[in-house]
């Protein structure tokens, strides 16, 4: 870890791995005094994508950032669902991700897709 910034609503942190600074930034919850997770975003190369930190009792991170990262169990329906060409099916697909991951980044994300074919 190379920076680490407590905030009375949020948490800044840069990480190092393979030569690249992961920058989060995370929110704590208001409703929890010892939340298990922080939801927010993380910062790359000039792009932000959401992050979700969860607690762990490991002393230090895999020099592998993808060894640290766990992919939400939607991401294959996500994918499928963007690559359906039927507007009905995509759509339906989409709402069955939402509706079954609430509270979770990928359930954002399908709903951006949503809009977005609203506004086609």
């Amino acid at each position: 870890m190379q920076k680490l910034k407590a905030g009375g609503k949020s948490l800044h942190l840069t990480v190092e791995a393979n030569g690249n600074d992961f920058e989060f930034l995370v929110y704590f919850p208001t409703d929890q005094a010892k939340p298990e997770k922080l939801l927010g975003s993380v910062g790359l190369g000039g792009q932000r994508e959401f992050a979700r930190l969860e607690r762990s009792d490991l002393k230090e991170l895999d020099s592998d950032p993808r060894k640290n990262m766990i992919a939400s169990p939607a991401i294959e329906d996500m994918r499928k669902a963007m690559q359906t060409q039927d507007p009905k099916e995509k759509e339906k697909a989409l709402k069955d991700i939402v509706a079954k991951n609430s509270g979770d980044a990928i359930a954002f994300m399908a709903a951006l897709q949503l809009f977005g074919s609203l506004l086609k």
